[in-house]
């Protein structure tokens, strides 16, 4: 009698003869009612919401390692190639195979309604060889013919001007302005471009040097007419 009489007094009440459920040191208690569901439900779910925070950080800093390496090894990989592979077969290559392997997992994917939905049609062909023409063909291209006698540490850096060229060709086609902080950035960065351009073991042929820059400035407007043109 007296254990159901102290039941009774405690908030929330509860049966005799029952043991209260036990929680982590530091959770908050959980109560009976709706009250008690809704709270269990917001914990639940804070503790999903930093499970999921925690493993998005890993994989942005996971997806930045894997952009150093494959990004910066490209032009290493294309300087070794150049060697011994003329600079057009050895781009044409790279990406037909790369093509041959990605165009039946882009076909395969998604429900029929939805391949029947994103099947290119002539427009599509047509934004999608304007894209790879400024992309690949002239810009990738052009990094690729450079590298013959061009340093690839030289080309990477030159490469790096595509987001200057992007904020110049979005200006006019997309009316977009960019910011004075932005701005400054991007004249710091192409300061420390001249400055590693301009001499020391690393300066290249001008000529060299001005194939890479329009390959990037190709690339950058390619990027820009991405947005405009309707691709698959």
């Amino acid at each position: 009698m007296a254990s159901a009489t102290a039941c009774r007094a405690k908030s929330p009440p509860c049966w005799p003869g029952r043991a209260e459920p036990s929680r982590a040191p530091g959770a908050p208690a959980i109560t009976n009612g709706p009250r008690g569901a809704g709270l269990a439900v917001l914990t639940v779910v804070a503790d999903i919401d930093g499970q999921v925070k925690g493993r998005g950080l890993m994989l942005a800093w996971a997806a930045l390692v894997v952009v150093y390496i494959v990004w910066g090894s490209t032009y290493l990989a294309i300087r070794v190639g150049v060697r011994d592979i003329p600079p057009a077969m050895l781009a044409g290559v790279r990406y037909v195979i790369a093509g041959a392997i990605l165009y039946p997992v882009a076909a395969r994917t998604g429900d029929d309604r939805m391949r029947a939905q994103d099947r290119p049609g002539r427009r599509e062909w047509l934004g999608s060889a304007v894209v790879g023409l400024l992309l690949l063909a002239v810009g990738n291209g052009g990094v690729t013919l450079a590298e013959k006698s061009l340093a690839s540490g030289l080309a990477a850096v030159l490469v790096a001007t595509v987001p200057l060229w992007m904020v110049v060709f979005a200006l006019p086609l997309q009316r977009q302005r960019v910011s004075a902080l932005g701005a400054a950035g991007l004249l710091l960065g192409l300061i420390g471009v001249a400055v590693l351009v301009s001499g020391g073991p690393a300066a290249g042929r001008a000529a060299d040097v001005l194939i890479v820059l329009v390959a990037a400035a190709s690339w950058g407007l390619g990027s820009v007419l991405s947005r405009r043109l309707r691709l698959p």
